[in-house]
């Protein structure tokens, strides 16, 4: 089996530190009091997704699938640059240069926490989506500049 460390989500790298809490078993949802303090748009629970296995799964759309997302909901679900323009910036996620760390808890409550690499291979910003606003669609909005900052913010180094 090979190392954490080996593991890329649609092509990406996980951070060192993720990788490193995961190993460790300390990649744990730091309590809703701690969350709502930093993420408070989320009016829902997120579970934090305990394995590689699960982040490629929640995060794994086929291009099928984002073509059929695009196509039927294009103005909630515009997420993939191979469609259009507009996912280079936020608050649209790109989900081909993004991968999800935690997710609803409810399906159907479409939040979620992810890791976006448009500006940086080596440093992703951390972002997370907020269904509760004026703004139509499914806006994303920048949580961390960092995975390590928001693993500090959050109470998990």
């Amino acid at each position: 089996m090979p190392k954490l460390s080996q593991y890329h989500i649609n092509g990406l790298p996980l951070p060192p530190l993720l990788i490193e809490l995961i190993e460790q078993d300390k990649w744990v949802h730091p309590g809703k009091a701690m969350l709502d303090r930093v993420i408070p748009f989320f009016r829902s629970e997120v579970v934090f997704l305990q394995t590689i296995r699960g982040m490629v799964f929640e995060s794994g759309l086929t291009q099928r699938d984002f073509k059929l997302w695009h196509d039927h909901y294009p103005h909630m679900f515009d997420f993939h640059s191979d469609f259009t323009q507009r996912e280079n910036k936020l608050p649209w996620r790109d989900a081909k240069y993004s991968f999800f760390i935690a997710t609803c808890a409810s399906p159907g409550d479409d939040i979620a926490i992810a890791l976006d690499y448009r500006l940086s291979m080596t440093k992703p910003r951390v972002i997370a989506c907020n269904w509760h606003t004026d703004i139509q669609g499914c806006p994303w909005e920048i949580v961390s500049p960092d995975f390590p900052s928001f693993a500090k913010t959050i109470g998990l180094i």
